[in-house]
């Protein structure tokens, strides 16, 4: 008789911020990975950031050991240091301390929690940096479309601060990177990189028969990529025809909702649910998704690959995702144009549905992303 013995293994994951409600890119892919690692049986301790008047959730204690909030300490001393903003404030000795009453692996979620990834009390310890960007390239393009001179000045010297700070990444055994492109760069600063592809809401590709009468646009609208990808898709796309286009997000500002108003054809739909969204990516005939930032993974994309009929896209919203072959891709308006009008009345192919199954499954399942985590610890 043989004895099998089962070691249950425990994880710290700190999160940039509270990963619930799972509204946004970050959120998403921390949510979904603690949902899989627990169905995996690993216990987790959730160490969360408080900030924008979060209320704190009852739902993730359902998947975690013990969750525990820190407040963010924005003084005006954390402007001048040479540490980044977004670490900076993250410096919390409670967290250090409760970090320190074990030795159990850690998982940094993001640049921002990486204070201590370099600090002589964790040197034994397991740490695993998922990154989710390129932090100091992403500041950079928001200084680039920036109009304020402060807010300007404040996004370029934090990419400059975020590129220093690059320099102690090689503090983590491993990086888990959220695209192939951003792969590339960080194994210029740590020999033990890993592509780990994003997580998200989805089980199955459930794509609707029949015909939609509209396109969708979506995501974020308080990210300035975000909207100005949506005043640009009506400018150069939408406002000479008479194709209906919906866009629908969170937070769109007062300036971007009087711009809609403007076109008989576009119809802005603002924080919508869950199941609105849902909803309204099943619905439309098309998805049109376009962004200036090539960086990471577009969560929304993932979505429409699995809930939404035909997807046209540009370049660098597909950019390291492997997800090239599911998309029509356009650049110019006149693509757009075309390549909307050649799909807006043929129904999606049996034949791309199935397409879309052998690749999501492979590289956008939970569950087997969740086991390369396992497999580290």
């Amino acid at each position: 008789m043989t004895l099998q013995i089962h070691f249950l293994k425990t994880l710290h994951v700190i999160s940039f911020d509270i990963p619930y409600p799972a509204n946004y890119g970050g959120a998403i892919d921390v949510f979904y990975k603690i949902k899989a690692l627990h169905e995996k049986g690993l216990k987790i301790i959730l160490h969360c950031f408080l900030y924008n008047n979060k209320k704190i959730p009852e739902e993730l204690i359902k998947y975690c050991e013990e969750v525990l909030y820190y407040t963010r300490e924005k003084s005006v001393f954390s402007w001048f240091s040479f540490t980044p903003f977004i670490v900076q404030t993250r410096n919390n000795k409670a967290l250090l301390e409760r970090l320190c009453e074990d030795d159990y692996p850690i998982l940094f979620e993001g640049v921002h929690c990486c204070y201590y990834l370099s600090d002589n009390r964790l040197t034994h310890r397991q740490k695993i940096l998922r990154s989710h960007n390129i932090e100091h390239q992403y500041y950079k393009h928001l200084a680039a479309n920036e109009n304020s001179f402060f807010k300007k000045f404040y996004f370029l010297s934090e990419a400059w601060k975020l590129q220093r700070f690059e320099n102690k990444l090689q503090n983590a055994n491993y990086i888990l990177s959220i695209s192939e492109s951003d792969r590339s760069f960080f194994a210029q600063r740590n020999d033990a990189v890993m592509l780990l592809n994003a997580f998200h809401a989805n089980d199955e590709v459930t794509v609707y028969k029949g015909l939609g009468n509209y396109c969708l646009f979506h995501g974020n609208l308080s990210i300035e990529d975000n909207s100005s990808a949506a005043r640009w898709l009506i400018e150069n796309v939408f406002a000479n025809n008479d194709i209906e286009f919906i866009i629908a997000g969170k937070n769109p500002n007062k300036d971007l909702i009087s711009y809609c108003k403007s076109f008989k054809n576009v119809q802005l739909v603002g924080n919508p649910t869950d199941a609105k969204l849902i909803d309204l990516i099943s619905n439309a005939q098309v998805n049109v998704i376009y962004s200036t930032q090539g960086a990471g993974v577009k969560l929304k994309l993932i979505n429409v690959l699995f809930q939404g009929r035909h997807c046209i896209c540009n370049a660098k919203t597909v950019v390291g995702t492997g997800l090239e072959t599911l998309v029509q891709i356009a650049e110019l308006p006149t693509e757009f144009i075309n390549k909307i009008s050649s799909v807006i009345k043929v129904e999606y192919p049996e034949r791309d549905i199935v397409l879309r199954n052998e690749i999501l499954s492979k590289r956008y399942n939970n569950a087997k992303n969740a086991g390369i985590i396992m497999g580290l610890l």
